[in-house]
């Protein structure tokens, strides 16, 4: 699979020189990925493979990221140990599958516990 976090190092800085522009004002910066389907990543092995090796090479110190994924099977500990070896934080959205996922280890960096997210996860209907 090529075409997602592939040869796009002069882009990615050009991004990360732009934000700076923000200076104390700029926040984490986030990359929301769409749901993944079998012709573009059909595992999560071929997301992995790719997204470790661009964070390896171009997250610095500097800034702080997030990662936003949307495929549900791939929530799980080999992920937020990829995160984690890169001082990346997972950003949660607000779906009604994320208490089915969230353990009771938390997430990475994120301070909550994992009954925490589990109750912040949960909506009431309102009609």
């Amino acid at each position: 699979m090529t075409g997602w976090l592939v040869d796009c190092d002069s882009e990615f800085e050009e991004f990360v020189k732009t934000m700076d522009i923000l200076g104390l004002k700029l926040g984490p910066m986030v990359f929301q990925f769409p749901l993944f389907d079998r012709w573009k990543f059909p595992k999560q092995d071929g997301f992995l493979a790719v997204l470790s090796p661009f964070l390896k090479k171009n997250f610095s110190a500097d800034h702080k990221y997030v990662v936003e994924i949307r495929n549900k099977t791939w929530l799980d500990a080999r992920f937020a140990d990829v995160l984690r070896q890169h001082n990346v934080a997972l950003a949660l959205t607000d779906t009604s599958f994320i208490a089915e996922t969230v353990g009771d280890e938390g997430t990475v960096r994120s301070g909550y516990s994992g009954l925490h997210l589990r109750s912040m996860a949960w909506r009431p209907q309102t009609n």
